[in-house]
């Protein structure tokens, strides 16, 4: 018998080799295909999505953010172009984005930002983390990443991802409705090879995650089209799994931020968010 999982770009990971005897293999499989659907609910409420208002100041989901503590100080995380202006409402300003708080929506601002730069060559990225100075961000998250949370080790094409968020597409309001929808999803794939970021100018602050919204991940090795991934930018990106030692089940950890999506070239991209910590732990608390 040949036990496989079936990847998000449509490749098998043949699992059969060196492998338990078959009673204990369908265990085996049954349970690593639960862990890997599972792994983003090990972190809800963790990471929540973000609200614009349009000229009628109706809300719009417009992102995701998290939540990160470093030195007991708690940071919202999230693609710095979430909280920048939208240019497709007028009204909308820059810095402007709402969060759910005990029940109400919140603004952010104001707030301190930090705004994450490269050594190398002291280019910026794509994500923040800022500091409400009126918000309570311990009531808008009910946990946060922390530094054992985090991946350790070097990422490899082998490595599978999911990145977390709320899409648009899932998150609007019905006309009839009271209240807005706050439904996550989560994306998986394989980390692409290192020469998918380079192919599209990004730095090595920055990686990429093969996707196809025509064909993703579900508990039983299947698979079924995903919603449009608009609105998951700034949302968390974890390491699920890693076929190059496939009988091992990992506990999910965080690895990065999604910052933008490639459907052409079927991948996310996203920012290895080890660099923000590294800065962020240096910031007085």
């Amino acid at each position: 018998m040949n036990f496989a999982l079936q990847a998000a770009n449509g490749k098998v990971h043949d699992m059969s080799k060196n492998s338990p005897p078959h009673s204990e293999m369908d265990k085996l499989s049954s349970d690593l295909a639960g862990q890997i659907s599972n792994a983003p609910k090990h972190f809800a409420g963790w990471y929540v999505p973000v609200f614009k208002t349009d000229p009628q100041d109706a809300p719009y989901h417009y992102g995701t953010a998290f939540g990160v503590e470093i030195n007991d100080t708690p940071y919202l995380v999230t693609a710095a172009h979430v909280l920048a202006k939208d240019p497709n409402n007028v009204s909308d300003g820059s810095g402007v984005g709402l969060v759910f708080c005990e029940g109400q929506l919140r603004e952010l601002s104001p707030y301190d930002q930090i705004r994450l730069t490269i050594p190398a060559d002291g280019s910026t990225v794509d994500v923040v983390a800022v500091r409400p100075r009126s918000l309570d961000l311990r009531k808008v998250f009910s946990g946060f990443f922390k530094v054992e949370h985090v991946f350790r080790d070097n990422l490899r094409p082998n490595m599978y991802l999911a990145a977390c968020g709320f899409p648009e597409t899932k998150n609007r309001r019905a006309t009839w409705a009271q209240t807005l929808a706050q439904r996550p999803y989560a994306y998986f794939g394989l980390a692409s090879d290192d020469s998918m970021r380079v192919a599209l100018g990004f730095n090595g602050a920055h990686f990429c995650l093969d996707f196809d919204v025509r064909w993703t991940f579900r508990n039983g090795f299947g698979g079924f089209k995903a919603p449009a991934p608009h609105g998951i930018s700034g949302g968390p990106v974890l390491v699920v799994h890693d076929f190059g030692d496939p009988l091992r089940v990992l506990s999910p950890r965080l690895i990065g931020v999604g910052i933008e999506t490639r459907q052409k070239m079927k991948c996310f991209v996203c920012v290895d968010l080890r660099y923000l910590l590294t800065e962020l732990s240096r910031l007085p608390s």
